[in-house]
């Protein structure tokens, strides 16, 4: 059974990805939304590093623990996506 908030979760997932198409006119074949990787104590660039510093005390306050390294990335699902998209634009 899927809760409120997964399915608030997906709603916005969408909708992100909806506005930047709008934003940039595009017209993908497939939309896919993954989850990502960090590591508090590896390099991700400079906007990232200071946004982390920035907030780590907030991150932490809302439990995020981070001391641990966060990977919320599905490769399965990311796999059987990029097949179909194959299989789509192999359509076009």
């Amino acid at each position: 059974m899927v809760d409120r908030k997964d399915k608030a979760k997906d709603e916005a997932k969408k909708q992100y990805l909806d506005d930047i198409d709008e934003q940039y006119g595009l017209k993908p074949l497939s939309l896919g939304y993954f989850g990502g990787f960090i590591d508090f104590y590896r390099s991700h660039g400079l906007i990232v590093n200071v946004t982390v510093i920035v907030n780590k005390k907030s991150l932490r306050k809302n439990g995020l623990d981070t001391t641990k390294i966060y990977d919320t990335r599905d490769w399965s699902n990311i796999e059987a996506w990029a097949r179909q998209l194959v299989t789509l634009a192999s359509k076009q």
